[in-house]
């Protein structure tokens, strides 16, 4: 409450100090999960046999499975700032040949971008974090460091078509669809489609979508929470899949969300190498 209200040291600190410690909170309540159903099974074998007393084995059962759940915890906050690579290749049919060969990259961050030039430019959609308020100022901010926000738009750069949505109208499926009808994309020509929540494919391949880049799942970002999102989102929760005539990638992004953790997935940058063959494909 006090971050998106205040942006001073004190509010920013106090935050830190309470992400990290919701991302311990949940490894120790998994501990103590572990614990009750372990003592479960020892009293539950006591009903067959002699079960030990509580106080004979208890101390032990704490010791260790919270301190599985520390290390657990630390290893998470290191993963998390553990920055990878990851490589894929794609095909779009109907690709122009100046595109064929050439790399993009896919990611969650802004102010890095200050110091490159790409060749054919920097877009960008906002994700729901950016819209949990007024979003003008922060897009202001975002245009600002020489970023091209798509709102609701597409642009076509040598011949390719680079179509987003902003969260505000891409999360309701109605309002998605209309702003993807008002791009007027060209079915004779392979589109990209920046939009953050991987949701709505038929819409989007029904529209010429050749390859629709999201976000959001974080893959589930910190263990077991990765089963939560994956029963959510099924096989698009994460990684490169297949949507009829449309490929789907999904990156678990570059950041976290609360706790600085990662436990069981990874912080990554994509690079999307545009294969000059017909099949898709990952490196």
């Amino acid at each position: 409450m006090l971050v998106w209200r205040y942006t001073h040291f004190f509010a920013w600190g106090f935050y830190r100090l309470a992400a990290i410690w919701l991302g311990c909170l949940s490894c120790f309540f998994w501990a103590s999960v572990v614990c009750w159903a372990l003592h479960a099974a020892v009293q539950l074998y006591g009903l067959f046999g002699s079960a030990p007393r509580a106080g004979d084995y208890g101390r032990g059962l704490l010791l260790a499975t919270f301190a599985v759940a520390a290390l657990a915890a630390a290893v998470a906050f290191v993963n998390a700032a553990w920055l990878r690579v990851t490589e894929i290749s794609v095909a779009l049919p109907g690709l122009p040949d100046s595109w064929k060969g050439r790399t993009a990259v896919l990611v969650r961050m802004a102010s890095a971008w200050k110091e490159f030039s790409p060749t054919h430019g920097i877009y960008y959609v906002t994700g729901n974090h950016e819209e949990f308020s007024d979003r003008t100022k922060y897009l202001s901010a975002i245009e600002g460091a020489g970023i091209r926000v798509l709102r609701n738009e597409k642009v076509v750069v040598s011949g390719l078509q680079i179509a987003g949505v902003l969260y505000g109208e891409g999360h309701q499926r109605e309002a998605f669809s209309q702003a993807l009808q008002r791009m007027n994309l060209e079915r004779a020509r392979p589109a990209i489609l920046l939009s953050h929540v991987p949701q709505y494919y038929d819409v989007a391949e029904q529209a010429g979508i050749s390859l629709k880049l999201s976000g959001h799942t974080h893959n589930g970002q910190v263990f077991p929470w990765n089963w939560v999102a994956r029963r959510v989102h099924g096989r698009f929760v994460y990684g490169l899949n297949e949507f009829k005539r449309m490929l789907v990638y999904t990156t678990s992004g570059a950041g976290t969300w609360g706790p600085p953790m990662r436990l069981a997935t990874r912080a990554e940058v994509v690079l999307i190498r545009f294969a000059d063959n017909q099949l898709p494909g990952k490196l």
